[in-house]
């Protein structure tokens, strides 16, 4: 018997697991934030003494991997059928019998 499964039974995919995964990034970003409150930093730079600089620095520095991924993917990137000669579906035929 085949039974094929929705997406939506996926557990990511389920609202509720949604809710509870929103509801503890929430709560980390919050205790990342609020742990500026409660120890005194020591940076090199006037800037890293600023309230909330690890999760601002975080969030620019994802942004900024981003980007740069992005701009590489668009320079980077093949034809569909780089790896493919005039047509060929695949190399094994090459590849066996050591001819």
């Amino acid at each position: 018997m085949s039974h094929k499964k929705n997406s939506s039974d996926y557990w990511l995919a389920k609202r509720k697991t949604i809710r509870k995964l929103w509801m503890v990034l929430v709560i980390v970003l919050i205790l990342s934030v609020t742990s500026d409150l409660l120890f005194d930093s020591h940076g090199k730079f006037i800037v890293n003494d600023t309230f909330g600089f690890s999760a601002w620095f975080g969030l620019g520095c994802c942004a900024a991997m981003i980007f740069v991924s992005k701009g590489l993917g668009f320079f980077l990137k093949r034809k569909e059928n780089f790896y493919f000669d005039d047509g060929e579906k695949s190399n094994s035929s090459k590849n066996s019998g050591g001819e």
